[in-house]
């Protein structure tokens, strides 16, 4: 394709989006639909629950509500690290440790 008089148009580079190190990277994800309960018709939790990831500092990693299947969203570190999820509002009704896995 030839141009008004100068020769090829120019295609402007896209953006490149940062790549994650996938293997420096730790994650979990909590299933709670035992914990929540699932409705036996459509197979989604029959309710959303808030949480809260904190590192052993308790400072917050991530908060949320659990989705339609019972889970958490998946939360990230750079290292293998202790971290706590609490289920619930004010009075937590629940409290899980554990490490995180790669």
């Amino acid at each position: 394709m030839a141009g008004a008089g100068s020769g090829s148009p120019r295609i402007p580079a896209m953006p490149v989006a940062g790549i994650l190190n996938m293997a420096q990277a730790f994650s979990q994800q909590v299933d709670l639909s035992d914990f929540i309960g699932m409705h036996p018709e459509s197979g989604q939790a029959v309710d959303s629950l808030p949480y809260e990831f904190r590192d052993a500092n308790g400072c917050i990693l991530q908060q949320g509500h659990t989705n339609e299947s019972g889970d958490t969203q998946r939360v990230m570190t750079e290292k293998q690290e202790q971290i706590v999820l609490y289920v619930g509002t004010g009075d937590w009704k629940l409290a899980m440790d554990g490490k995180h896995d790669l």
